[in-house]
């Protein structure tokens, strides 16, 4: 997210049924050093939410990386495959200021890959 355009983003990512966050790992692998949040409210199961407010982020010179998710699939090991999906898009959705200084918002679905 670029912390100069930055007005507020919340990232949304639906899990797969059984997936849990590993809030801490995540939050680990990441370094932020800003107030950048990844949390799983709901916990297992449920969407993984990335908050980053207002001048949270990096600038592209600073080369960051994208965004690390640490977790595991709570299921039974079977001897046969298993396919586990999430339920929907990733949503984005960032607050910009534009032109003339009228708070935006900026929503864009992803498909979950």
């Amino acid at each position: 997210m670029n912390s100069a355009a930055n007005y507020g983003t919340t990232i949304t990512i639906p899990t797969p049924p059984h997936f849990i966050l590993n809030e801490q790992g995540t939050m680990d692998a990441n370094k932020f050093g800003d107030k950048t949040t990844i949390s799983q409210p709901g916990g297992e199961g449920h969407d993984i939410v990335i908050t980053v407010p207002k001048g949270s982020g990096s600038q592209n010179c600073q080369n960051a990386p994208g965004y690390y998710l640490v977790g595991q699939i709570n299921a039974d090991n079977t001897t046969t495959k298993q396919t586990f999906t999430a339920s929907g898009n990733i949503v984005v959705n960032q607050t910009y200021v534009d032109v003339d200084g009228k708070t935006q918002h900026l929503i864009k679905q992803i498909p979950d890959t």
